[in-house]
């Protein structure tokens, strides 16, 4: 395989299975492809004498992955592996499951907005505030967001907001999303995963956060969710 460059879209034929035919994997324009998720690289690289380059891949629904590896010898012993946790996280993003875990407190998380202009949790202080983080490579995130922008609306502003987080690594394509859609409540960028991947632990999009008025997590969502349905509705209310 040559250098997989930016802009370059093809497909990679990674090994054969049970009935000898190609297994092949659709590699995705390298510029929507974001760095692969720390829990697949933690499953994958001490099963590997070589050293793992950074994995990068791509879900959708139906847990069609795309890849992007330096080594492609090493896409040859890994591959049953990495399917596998690409398989078991893709799923996670297909259904929707509530936890109730109090914490930690985000009043003080700092994010930029898409403009890259640095906002505090703490304007939303006194609020219930919704929170979810999503990509726009992450075909459950979009499927979600109309019902997020109708919550939004549905909402009283005095007492809730909905925020987005985004992990895109680059804010302009993010912008003509929103606008395409009519997405208009505010949006704060995480393009390298620091306050999604080290302060919540997350690695799986979408996930959204239920946070209280004081600014501590009550409730984490993981996987999409009709956010507009009336018992949901009640649900969100009853929490303030």
């Amino acid at each position: 395989m040559g250098k997989f460059g930016s802009g370059s879209v093809g497909s990679l034929i990674i090994g054969q299975n049970r009935r000898l035919r190609w297994l092949t994997v659709e590699l995705i324009d390298y510029s929507t492809v974001i760095a692969g998720f720390k829990s697949a690289r933690q499953l994958v690289s001490p099963l590997c004498s070589d050293n793992l380059m950074p994995l990068n891949f791509h879900l959708f629904p139906s847990i069609t992955a795309g890849l992007a590896m330096i080594q492609p010898e090493m896409i040859k012993r890994c591959a049953t592996l990495l399917l596998a946790s690409l398989l078991m996280i893709g799923l996670a993003g297909c259904s929707s499951e509530a936890e109730t875990e109090t914490g930690p407190s985000i009043a003080d998380v700092v994010l930029p907005d898409l403009d890259g202009k640095p906002q505090s949790f703490q304007q939303y202080a006194g609020k219930t505030l919704v929170v979810n983080l999503w990509a726009t490579w992450c075909a459950p995130c979009v499927k979600e967001m109309p019902a997020l922008q109708r919550l939004s609306e549905a909402l009283d502003p005095a007492r809730f907001v909905v925020v987005g987080v985004n992990v895109d690594q680059q804010a302009e394509p993010v912008k003509g999303f929103l606008v395409e859609h009519g997405i208009s409540f505010p949006q704060l960028s995480d393009a390298k995963m620091a306050f999604a991947s080290d302060t919540l632990g997350v690695n799986v999009y979408p996930y959204t956060l239920i946070v209280d008025p004081q600014g501590m997590v009550q409730q984490r969502i993981l996987g999409p969710r009709e956010w507009d349905d009336p018992d949901y509705y009640q649900d969100l209310l009853a929490l303030d």
